[in-house]
C-alpha cells in the first residue's frame, strides 16, 4: 500500500505522478470523444483539441 510507505522514492512518485496524469488524459480524451460525435455539421469537431493538453 502507498500509504504504508512514510517516504517513497522519487521514482515510485514519478512513477505514479505520471500514471495519474496519462490516466486523467485518457479519461478526458473518452469524455471528450464521446462529447463530440461524429454527427456535427463541421469535420473538425470529430477530433478533440489536443492542443489544450
Amino acid at each position: 500500500m502507498l500509504w504504508q510507505n512514510p517516504q517513497p522514492s522519487l521514482e515510485t512518485r514519478t512513477n505514479y505522478k505520471w500514471r495519474t496524469k496519462a490516466r486523467r488524459q485518457t479519461v478526458l480524451f473518452l469524455f471528450v470523444a464521446h462529447a463530440h460525435p461524429k454527427k456535427t455539421a463541421n469535420p473538425k469537431m470529430d477530433l478533440p483539441d489536443f492542443s489544450l493538453w
